[in-house]
């Protein structure tokens, strides 16, 4: 009956990303709030409700910062039709990610930013195209650091 501030939305308007970047949210693939990508709004997952993109798994102290450039599995694989992508840094650098298929040629730039030290994540939405094998790059710095495959099953 009473709010803190604000104004009461109602379940659909939340669900609905023009409600954000009315507001000033930077979504993923939209550019009127910046480029950032901070959040994310789909129907697969957290009930068609916005949630982070990317997250900065904390970093407490320097004794947890990563020791090496690392790319993780992505999960869930085989996935349908969303999967996360994880990743390490040691240090701060120029990150790009990228997704191939089994043929060797480019689907998705997914990342192509500077990234700080941590574990970082994304999103691979498989939209548009076929089942089957693929691959993910991770190159940082103009290196090419891992490269790891999934499969996507529709």
């Amino acid at each position: 009956s009473e709010s803190m501030g604000g104004t009461s939305k109602k379940t659909s308007e939340m669900k609905t990303i023009y409600t954000y970047t009315d507001a000033g949210w930077d979504f993923f693939g939209e550019t009127t709030n910046g480029t950032n990508d901070y959040w994310t709004i789909n129907s697969y997952n957290n009930y068609g409700y916005p949630y982070l993109n990317e997250l900065w798994v904390g970093i407490d102290d320097e004794s947890n910062l990563p020791e090496e450039i690392i790319l993780l599995q992505n999960y869930p694989n085989p996935f349908n039709p969303v999967t996360t992508i994880k990743f390490s840094l040691p240090k701060s650098g120029q990150v790009k990610l990228t997704v191939y298929n089994s043929s060797g040629q480019l689907v998705q730039k997914l990342i192509d930013k500077k990234y700080s030290t941590g574990i970082h994540k994304t999103l691979f939405k498989a939209e548009d195209i076929n089942s089957g094998m693929y691959f993910y790059l991770l190159e940082v710095d103009d290196d090419v650091k891992e490269c790891r495959k999934m499969l996507f099953l529709k």
